[in-house]
């Protein structure tokens, strides 16, 4: 499953893996202004968590993002809560 979140002209670009599939999480991948990042054990109740700081820089302020996912249920009527937090802070320097 694969879904973005816009902001202005970045693209953050998620994709999630089941637990059949490679058990890390996959290196953030930066081309241009698309900004992707693979996760995987989606199916994880205990929930799988990811964050970066910096995923771009513009105008003075650099964007991090964080990432919480749980599974609720069971197959075949399994859901998923994607929980994520966008924000920026000022570069001192």
């Amino acid at each position: 499953m694969t879904f973005s979140i816009h902001i202005d002209d970045v693209e953050l670009e998620i994709t999630f893996l089941g637990d059949d599939d490679d058990p890390e999480i996959k290196p953030p991948i930066l081309v241009g202004k698309k900004f992707s990042v693979t996760l995987s054990n989606w199916t994880n109740p205990l929930g799988t968590s990811w964050y970066v700081p910096k995923i771009v820089s513009a105008e003075g302020r650099d964007v991090d993002v964080a990432l919480t996912i749980h599974a609720i249920g069971r197959s075949p009527q399994l859901s998923r809560t994607v929980n994520y937090s966008i924000y920026s802070s000022e570069i001192n320097g």
